[in-house]
């Protein structure tokens, strides 16, 4: 990823101090050997479509581990070998109401479903996939997962929860938050849940006890957030209308906005993200997937977005590619942009 730290030595006034390719007022400030120049500060080659795989219904969420992806196929589960990126295969199947996201841990997949509730899989045969245990007879539509301990976004619609999910066949409702806007999302890091809820920031929930979940914190947003990912002492969250916004969450009680990068073009679409390695992925609708630099997360670099011949609902960054779900053209694969300062 890009290094905008700039060179120690350079005199005073140098026009391209702190660049690496491109020019600057007037001045050239060197050409990159092989890719484009992005925003002065990296040479990168770009993102490229490698392969996609038609699902029969439309993939609105996915999750990716263990050389496979788990993808929420609308009325279905479908679970793809994707051990070789640029050849995926299906394994196998589970059919259902409306999916809408879908976490895995431990050899069961958890899916949110439209007035299902939180409904646990066991895929561990993944060629003969069977639902187990549900927990809510309610509206999910986000779930996460960690270890023993589901978290879902839905309920009323408003609200955020945890599920018990030790007996895999009895899962059980412990607490539940509610909100004044819909949450879409839900992501667990350590002992704190983070609630991105439109048109009311991105909140911050102390599950520690679980029984008892209570917000502590929250980082007003002017758009909509649709999903966080956590880094380190970082959160990233795509907002909707807005872009890519970082926050500071070393105190998860006082969250402080660190950056936010603008996207003019079409940020309403934005969905899903994934960020990995330094580099951020944002699930953008009919724009595809857009790739944002944030080897510094105080200064965000847009790389531009790639159409992907569907609408993108979801992002997951494993190895050198990005999964996408996109709607009706099923799994796309992508091969992630390569940067050098």
């Amino acid at each position: 990823m890009a290094d905008s730290s700039g060179d120690a030595s350079s005199s005073v006034g140098d026009p391209c101090a702190n660049l690496v390719c491109g020019t600057v007022d007037g001045h050239d400030c060197g050409s990159c050997p092989q890719g484009e120049c992005v925003a002065n500060l990296a040479c990168c080659t770009a993102a490229a479509v490698v392969t996609s795989f038609d699902t029969p219904g439309d993939a609105v969420n996915l999750a990716v581990t263990g050389g496979r992806a788990y993808v929420a196929d609308y009325e279905s589960l479908r679970i793809i070998d994707v051990s070789d990126p640029s050849a995926p295969s299906e394994l196998g199947a589970a059919p259902g109401s409306i999916t809408w996201d879908v976490a895995v841990a431990g050899g069961h997949a958890y899916l949110a479903r439209a007035y299902g509730g939180v409904v646990v899989v066991d895929v561990a045969d993944p060629g003969s996939p069977s639902e187990v245990g549900a927990a809510l007879d309610a509206l999910s539509i986000g779930v996460d997962v960690d270890g023993n301990t589901a978290y879902f976004a839905g309920g009323s619609g408003y609200d955020a929860g945890v599920v018990d999910v030790s007996n895999p066949a009895m899962p059980q409702l412990l607490g539940s938050v509610a909100f004044t806007q819909q949450v879409p999302r839900v992501t667990i890091e350590g002992s704190h849940l983070f609630v991105p809820v439109e048109g009311d920031g991105v909140r911050v929930v102390d599950v520690a006890n679980p029984a008892a979940p209570v917000e502590v914190g929250f980082v007003e947003s002017q758009g909509y957030p649709r999903d966080v990912d956590i880094v380190g002492n970082d959160a990233f969250a795509s907002v909707a209308y807005v872009g890519l916004t970082v926050l500071d969450v070393t105190e998860p009680d006082d969250p402080l906005p660190r950056a936010e990068l603008m996207l003019d073009d079409n940020a309403g679409e934005l969905e899903g993200l994934a960020v990995s390695g330094g580099l951020a992925a944002l699930a953008q609708g009919a724009t595809g997937v857009r790739f944002v630099d944030v080897d510094d997360p105080a200064a965000p670099i847009d790389l531009g977005a790639l159409p992907i011949g569907g609408e993108a609902h979801d992002v997951e960054i494993a190895g050198d590619h990005a999964f996408i779900a996109a709607g009706s053209a099923g799994l796309v694969v992508v091969s992630l942009p390569q940067c050098a300062s």
